[in-house]
């Protein structure tokens, strides 16, 4: 099966999966950034995270299968050597069958569901907002989103809607 490059907000992204998470991102209103950097890994290969988002400070990949020995190796040395939190997401963006993995300082952690995916990222974005304005209305943003919607399903199901322009 070929997977179709997809534009959306100004981005190519190199899959539908990471443009739909990119959509769900925009829905939550958590900032984010498509592949900002590369990076030399401790076993010389080299890592181009799908985003980063700047408000949460953390790297996040996407995966539409379950990850391999590889890809979480890959995160957990980005971790690692950026002293950062890494979030490994798997799955087609459904909050029952979709999950994911956080990486901290090289340690991963136990494997959480993303029917929780925003209350997660509000935690972190709770940790990184004292003194910046702009992060704490991202933080309210989302809280209230957390509030409204049981578990993102509306963020979901509106990502899993949403139509795209593919690139010839």
């Amino acid at each position: 099966m070929k997977i179709l490059p997809t534009k959306y907000n100004g981005y190519t992204f190199r899959s539908r999966t990471e443009a739909r998470w990119a959509f769900f991102f925009d829905e939550i209103f958590v900032p984010y950034e498509y592949e900002k950097e590369g990076f030399l890994l401790d076993d010389g290969k080299c890592y181009l995270p799908d985003f980063y988002l700047p408000t949460v400070k953390a790297w996040v990949e996407i995966k539409g299968d379950t990850p391999t020995y590889q890809e979480h190796e890959k995160c957990r040395q980005l971790s690692f050597g950026t002293k950062s939190t890494v979030v490994l997401i798997s799955g087609i963006l459904d909050p029952n069958t979709s999950s994911f993995f956080v990486f901290h300082c090289g340690v991963r952690q136990p494997e959480k569901s993303c029917r929780y995916l925003s209350n997660f990222l509000s935690e972190l974005l709770d940790a990184n907002a004292a003194g910046n304005k702009e992060a704490i209305l991202h933080v309210t943003r989302l809280n209230t989103l957390c509030n409204e919607y049981e578990g993102d399903e509306y963020a979901y199901g509106q990502a899993k809607s949403a139509r795209f322009g593919d690139i010839a």
